[in-house]
């Protein structure tokens, strides 16, 4: 019979929540509109600087699902240490001086948890929200309404709260899951660098691009845009920004 410590267990466990998170906020619920469905506009320098992130945000999302699976594969060779394939593993010479692998604590996943899964909830909720309007381009259809109820009751754009929560709770289990600090000339010191950079420059696209996107609605709409504005004054976080 094949035994794992709960510790270990709620940890692998709290991995694959976040795994699958990611994986749901970062795809697309709906293909991109056919343009002749759309209200045309020319993409200013904001949305110029959001596609340009469309491959560095392949990378991200990469090194964090190659942190997590490595992570869990660390926490069974930890839990086996005479297995063959733990023995190999633990003494990879390549492994131990690139990642210096120190698994989180119970903790930080619970932590990093907490903050990626109710981000994939709103998620979730706003795709449900706005159905087929939602696209991950900036795009206004021709049959596009204005939607004032579920989330967009409370901030106007809850999709990018929780892209940006999202991004807080994936840093905080990447950096809880390594210790850079203990090794010596570390190259996943650098992926974390990168990681961060890309992660950074999403996060400010995300917030640069709220406005255009007001303005947007704000010219569609007119009269009944103005009204929801005042309403709900809040574009990410209520009664903060």
């Amino acid at each position: 019979m094949v035994f794992i410590s709960l510790s270990s267990l709620c940890k692998i466990t709290f991995i694959l929540i976040d795994m699958q998170c990611m994986h749901i906020i970062a795809t697309p619920p709906n293909p991109p509109p056919d343009p002749k469905d759309c209200v045309i506009f020319v993409p200013d320098w904001r949305e110029r600087f959001l596609r340009s992130l469309a491959w560095p945000s392949v990378v991200l999302r990469s090194i964090s699902y190659t942190a997590n699976v490595l992570e869990i594969l660390f926490i069974l060779a930890a839990e086996y240490p005479a297995s063959n394939p733990s023995v190999l593993l633990l003494h990879w010479h390549f492994f131990t001086t690139i990642t210096c692998i120190s698994p989180a604590s119970l903790r930080t996943r619970i932590l990093s948890t907490l903050l990626t899964l109710p981000a994939t909830l709103l998620r979730l909720w706003c795709y449900r929200t706005l159905g087929s309007q939602f696209t991950f381009s900036l795009s206004l259809q021709h049959a596009h309404k204005l939607v004032r109820h579920g989330p967009y009751a409370f901030v106007r754009h809850p999709s990018y709260s929780a892209m940006i929560l999202s991004v807080g709770g994936a840093w905080l289990a990447l950096s809880g899951s390594y210790a850079p600090t203990q090794c010596g000339v570390n190259v996943w010191t650098s992926v974390m660098g990168v990681w961060a950079l890309i992660a950074g420059a999403v996060v400010v696209s995300l917030v640069l691009r709220l406005p255009r996107e007001d303005e947007i609605l704000a010219a569609r709409f007119g009269r009944e845009w103005a009204v929801w504005r005042e309403e709900v004054p809040w574009s990410l976080v209520p009664g903060v920004f």
